[in-house]
């Protein structure tokens, strides 16, 4: 229980748990059972059937708890943006920001398998998910990743993969970026908003694209979007023809 109380100090979270397990299992560290994580700094909360937290040995021969690794089996994680998605005025910082340095700033490293993500106010949901992220070396504010999941909205689950980089400059004065890569399956295209004057009615889409930049800024993107049996209408004044696209890329 002291080494859990250290890990809590360490990573900002209250922590409570069912059986603790001390491992040695590569390397020294503690498995806990039935998890439970509040943190101490945002309104997020963890629970996890099992989680195991390696640690620095040589930190530990020092007294002090420093985690290296940290692996959550089937987590059900709970995010709460009170600013909300969009981007924040000069000098202030958005909660997306806030939450994506701030909260990966304490672990070095972090797998989740089989993952559920939902965020409070939003109708949408992320399950089934595979993670990895963990700091590049020699650069502690970037951090390296994958995942891997679905997006689950109304009826609709969409797997998808991404792969890239997030992080900000040493200083912290330029804006934090990412550069990731992402692919999805069939995307209903009716879920994209459309003109009036061209009213999009049924058709997917398959996503493969290449983002980069700002978090709160411009991004580039670049890549290929597949539509398929795209049905769409062309509206000008009293007259509407409609029209169908078996294949578009």
């Amino acid at each position: 229980r002291y080494l859990l109380g250290e890990l809590s100090k360490a990573i900002k979270y209250e922590l409570n748990t069912g059986d603790i397990e001390i491992s040695l299992w590569d390397g020294i560290g503690i498995t806990a059972h039935n998890f439970k994580a509040r943190s101490r700094v945002g309104p997020e909360s963890i629970a996890a059937s099992r989680v195991r937290v390696t640690l620095d040995a040589g930190e530990l021969i020092r007294g002090r708890v420093v985690p290296t690794r940290i692996f959550l089996f089937r987590p059900q994680v709970e995010f709460a943006f009170e600013k909300g998605w969009g981007a924040s005025k000069p000098g202030q910082v958005s909660d997306i920001k806030a939450m994506l340095l701030q909260r990966l700033a304490g672990f070095p490293a972090v797998s989740a398998e089989d993952a559920r993500v939902c965020i409070k106010g939003v109708p949408f949901k992320f399950d089934h998910l595979y993670s990895n992220v963990s700091q590049m070396k020699g650069d502690p504010q970037k951090f390296q990743g994958s995942l891997r999941g679905r997006f689950v909205y109304k009826k609709e689950k969409i797997p998808f993969t991404m792969r890239g980089t997030i992080g900000q400059d040493a200083k912290g004065e330029n804006e934090p970026f990412a550069d990731v890569k992402i692919k999805t399956g069939k995307v209903p295209l009716t879920w994209i908003p459309s003109f009036e004057s061209l009213p999009v009615k049924d058709g997917h889409a398959k996503v493969h694209i290449k983002l980069k930049g700002s978090l709160d800024g411009p991004v580039s993107a670049e890549g290929e979007i597949i539509a398929d049996d795209l049905r769409f209408s062309l509206v000008k004044a009293d007259k509407k023809k409609g029209f169908s696209l078996p294949d578009l890329a």
